[in-house]
């Protein structure tokens, strides 16, 4: 397949996906919604602790001076999680560029909020950020990055559209099913 078709198969698996989403989103009863938006408050408050860490060793310096190389390779680092956060608040994720190295970045750099950044992009600091963090900074640095994957894996446990593997990838292994399949109840039970 050549990059411009499977370009144009991602977005449009992006798309029907996001679709998919809202409407498994319009379903859910209140608690089920209630259970994903504290969670995401809290993924939230963790990543944005984290981005303050990585803004204190100097990490924005540091990307600039190499041009964010890490960045180009998040591809499938959105996940459902990540896609929540627009959909739990009525409002629509920034349009990604399929052609790009990864779907968020653009020039000015990542067009998503450190907040609802994927876990993969708020989670990473390379050497010479790590290098230029406290030792009492990168220990709350990893910590916080503990406490992050535990919801992640909550989330994962939870949804059969959630993990880590990102977003494009699991509506493509679901063939069509609800990302928001509870997998410790019937769709029906679910409200799904």
């Amino acid at each position: 397949m050549n990059p411009v078709d499977v370009h144009t198969r991602d977005a449009q698996l992006w798309e029907s996906g996001l679709a998919a989403l809202r409407s498994d989103w319009a379903c859910l009863a209140d608690e089920e919604k209630s259970w994903i938006v504290t969670r995401l408050d809290a993924v939230e408050r963790l990543q944005q602790g984290l981005h303050r860490l990585f803004v204190e060793g100097e990490g924005e310096e540091h990307c600039r001076k190499c041009g964010g190389l890490c960045c180009g390779h998040g591809k499938h680092h959105v996940t459902l999680v990540n896609l929540l956060f627009f959909i739990s608040r009525n409002s629509d994720p920034p349009s990604p560029d399929f052609s790009a190295t990864c779907p968020m970045l653009a020039a000015e750099g990542c067009r998503l909020s450190p907040g609802t950044r994927p876990f993969n992009c708020v989670t990473f600091a390379c050497d010479s950020i790590e290098e230029n963090m406290s030792s009492d900074a990168r220990a709350a640095f990893y910590a916080a990055e503990r406490s992050l994957r535990h919801l992640y894996d909550e989330f994962a446990q939870r949804y059969a559209g959630a993990g880590m593997r990102g977003f494009l990838l699991a509506r493509a292994r679901l063939d069509g099913g609800s990302s928001l399949q509870r997998l410790d109840i019937s769709p029906a039970d679910a409200g799904i």
